[in-house]
């Protein structure tokens, strides 16, 4: 699980334009103020992450299998995950 931490934390940190604005100017102060609050905000998320609980492999065995096995193949079921789809996004 560290090693996709790692991968998360070099994605969001490498996707921060790294802008050099003059030292001393107003646009320095700015692009300061403006990373500080862009690494707190992804700091959180990836507290969120790490704090996450652990994958339980046994459900995602059986969720596999009942998938596999075509037991949840209803339409009461398609329309079911349709909705949630729209409600919640992918």
């Amino acid at each position: 699980m560290d090693n996709s931490i790692d991968l998360v934390s070099n994605i969001v940190l490498n996707s921060i334009p790294n802008k050099a604005a003059p030292t001393g100017s107003a646009d320095a102060a700015d692009k300061n103020d403006s990373d500080t609050m862009i690494h707190s905000r992804f700091a959180d998320l990836l507290d969120r992450a790490i704090a996450a609980p652990e994958i339980d492999q046994e459900a995602v065995a059986q969720a596999i299998a009942i998938t596999a096995n075509g037991t949840l193949d209803t339409p009461q079921n398609t329309l079911l995950a349709a909705q949630n789809i729209i409600i919640h996004g992918i």
